[in-house]
């Protein structure tokens, strides 16, 4: 999604603005896009996911104004954006370029446990080897 990672922030963690991602969305307040962001805290709430490591609240000076903001994880950022107005062009794009992320990172984490596993069997055969010599030495 274009302008996405480049909207990044950090402090410890990489977060991004709730009131940046709702234009990059193409919402015209961020009170409309607040409902979508409720909805994603809403939801996570629901699958026992912690809010405030997710959605940080602050108030924040945008455009001059104090404004309520959020700090949103990554993850939030999906979840916002999966809860979003699915007629705004940059929610569909937004929506495809976050499960093509999760896709890609489904694929790593499966290649990575199949790694894991070869591993593991490598260190099984050689611990039997161990095992079968020393009991063929011992006379077992």
């Amino acid at each position: 999604m274009p302008g996405f990672e480049s909207m990044g922030n950090e402090n410890g963690f990489r977060f991004w603005y709730a009131s940046d991602l709702a234009k990059l969305l193409g919402y015209e307040t961020f009170a409309s896009f607040f409902q979508a962001v409720n909805k994603a805290m809403t939801a996570c709430n629901a699958l026992g996911i912690a809010i405030m490591d997710n959605f940080a609240e602050e108030m924040r000076q945008v455009d001059g104004k104090m404004i309520r903001d959020y700090r949103l994880s990554r993850f939030a950022c999906y979840m916002s954006a999966m809860n979003g107005e699915v007629r705004k062009p940059m929610v569909a794009l937004a929506q495809s370029y976050f499960v093509k992320l999760a896709e890609a990172c489904q694929i790593y984490l499966e290649q990575a446990e199949g790694i894991e596993r070869v591993q593991i069997r490598a260190e099984i055969s050689d611990r039997e080897r161990s095992l079968s010599g020393v009991a063929k030495y011992s006379g077992a």
